[in-house]
């Protein structure tokens, strides 16, 4: 049975003063590291924040969800999880105008800040393949929005592709090709060549989810219909996209366990695609919380999960 008991939570941090200047991420490490300590909490707190939980294996097959826990537990937008090979949390956490990267160490349970770009605001972390930095999608000064990245440790930022804007999110192939959700009417998915610099449209009306499949130089993607959206997968050796499974009503983004379990998060509940059909695996309901992102670490027992308080509890929307 699914069950979710709330551990002594994470207390709000102190936020650290950001690093002036538009080179200031090179300096993310100079910032400092923020332990976050264990306590009580007291209220609901105001829009978005990250809750951790383990995963376990159930005897006759399927996972369940189990012992959440908020990590960040403060006012404000704290978004877009993504763990690294190491287990290593990605996120963004907004302060004032603008949103930086952080990061979240469970075996020290300390944040470092990564990015500290004083007019830029950075959104979706991802950890690119074999190590090679985080990726982000970068609104510039100017409102640009293209595909950056930076060192693990914060430094050198670049920009990845010069030419392709406005993008919104991405996920990786491998080293070279990366998917894009890149804005227009319709939202259309395109693969791009990080070493050429060009891209190629494979698919339009698409939902804002992409993940990168297991095992695979695969992404997944939702694609929107009015008869209800399937998630699909494009296969790059293949060249081509097959249906995966339907949507889960109410559902927007999803997320894959390394054993090749698709998961979404709609309403209170958390599902599992488990032998061609869509079963419960968590439910924060209990917790007041609704749920949007989710990822799962590289071992395939943490998730994290994006929640809100639900309607009618304290609290306001946090954003996407």
């Amino acid at each position: 049975m699914t069950r979710f008991s709330r551990l002594a939570p994470l207390c709000a941090v102190t936020i650290l003063a950001a690093c002036g200047g538009d080179d200031a991420s090179t300096e993310a490490a100079s910032s400092g590291a923020v332990p976050v300590p264990e306590g009580v909490i007291t209220g609901v707190p105001e829009g978005t924040d990250i809750w951790i939980a383990e995963i376990f294996d159930v005897v006759g097959g399927g996972i369940t969800v189990d012992e959440a826990r908020d990590l960040t537990s403060r006012p404000g937008y704290d978004n877009q999880p993504a763990f690294g090979p190491d287990g290593t949390l990605y996120f963004v956490q907004q302060e004032g105008e603008r949103t930086d990267v952080w990061s979240w160490n469970a075996g020290t349970n300390i944040k470092n800040r990564v990015t500290a770009t004083a007019d830029e605001s950075e959104y979706s972390p991802t950890p690119m393949p074999r190590s090679l930095g985080i990726s982000m999608i970068k609104v510039e000064a100017d409102s640009t929005q293209r595909l950056w990245a930076v060192d693990l440790d914060g430094t050198r930022p670049r920009v990845l592709l010069e030419d392709i804007a406005p993008v919104g999110y991405h996920a990786w192939f491998d080293t070279e090709f990366v998917a894009l959700f890149v804005l227009g009417d319709p939202a259309t998915l395109q693969i791009a060549s990080v070493e050429t610099g060009e891209a190629r449209t494979v698919a339009s009306d698409i939902g804002r989810s992409l993940q990168t499949v297991p095992g695979r130089r695969a992404v997944s993607y939702e694609q929107l219909g009015a008869g209800g959206s399937m998630i699909r997968i494009y296969d790059l050796d293949a060249e081509a996209a097959t249906d995966y499974a339907p949507s889960v009503e109410g559902a927007e983004y999803h997320a894959w366990t390394p054993g090749g379990v698709l998961v979404q998060g709609s309403g209170s509940l958390i599902y599992g695609w488990i032998d061609g059909e869509w079963r419960t695996i968590g439910d924060f309901s209990g917790l007041g919380q609704v749920v949007s992102r989710l990822a799962v670490g590289p071992n395939g027992d943490r998730i994290a999960v994006v929640a809100e308080p639900a309607e009618g509890d304290e609290g306001e929307d946090g954003g996407d």
